[in-house]
């Protein structure tokens, strides 16, 4: 036990607190760039079916340009 009396437990907890901050930041923006990829995929199949939708209406002269 003697080699251990250098350590400040306070200063060891803080440091364990910082790293658990920074650890859990990093996995919220993990996430967030997950659900981003995952709506900007969504959003792209919408407008390709929306646009091949306006072009079915275009060759049955339903729609304008």
């Amino acid at each position: 036990m003697y080699h251990y009396m250098e350590f400040d437990p306070y200063l060891i907890g803080e440091s364990n607190q910082q790293i658990f901050e920074q650890v859990q930041t990093l996995r919220l923006e993990k996430r967030l760039r997950k659900t981003h990829q995952a709506n900007d995929s969504q959003l792209t199949a919408f407008g390709l079916r929306l646009m091949s939708k306006v072009n079915l209406l275009r060759k049955a002269g339903l729609a304008g340009r």
